[in-house]
């Protein structure tokens, strides 16, 4: 009887710890990325020669800050963007239409992106020759993760000689 009294009425046994954990999860505040080390995996990006969008600043940001990254959402990242005064945050378009993309760029920044949908090959044939020849030598035995982005951090952390100079 004295069981039943501490829990909540009508509430099914075995609901309440579940709920009061709920509860508890919801107060713990979510740890959110300094402007420093924003600032880091913007710069990071522009390294890589890659256009700091949103969503590959998020995942450069997760790559250096780990788990702790899971509880700050995509508008939380985009507003210490823009409260930052050395970045400005830029909406991108499509005809008359916001696509819902942004990136972060560096407010003194002379951006030199990649354009990673362009069709010219910025890279000699000698390149391209030693790129063959090395995925030829390992044959099957290369396992590359999903994504361009992923594949190009294991090729550069091989140190390839034909990939000296090159950004991801």
């Amino acid at each position: 009887m004295v069981a039943s009294r501490m829990r909540c009425p009508g509430a099914v046994a075995g609901t309440a710890n579940r709920h009061s954990t709920r509860r508890n999860q919801r107060q713990v505040p979510p740890v959110l990325p300094s402007e420093a080390e924003v600032l880091r995996s913007v710069w990071s990006l522009y390294g890589d020669e890659l256009r700091p969008y949103g969503r590959l600043l998020r995942k450069r940001l997760a790559e250096q800050l780990g788990p702790r990254l899971q509880f700050c959402t995509d508008s939380q990242l985009r507003t210490i963007c823009e409260i930052s005064p050395f970045l400005r945050v830029e909406h991108e378009e499509l005809g008359d239409e916001s696509t819902g993309e942004w990136s972060a760029l560096l407010v003194n920044g002379s951006p030199k992106f990649v354009d990673v949908y362009s069709v010219d090959d910025a890279y000699p044939e000698e390149v391209w020759s030693a790129a063959e020849a090395h995925f030829e030598a390992v044959g099957g035995n290369l396992v590359l993760p999903r994504g361009r982005y992923a594949s190009a951090r294991v090729l550069l952390a091989q140190r390839l000689p034909f990939l000296a100079g090159c950004t991801l």
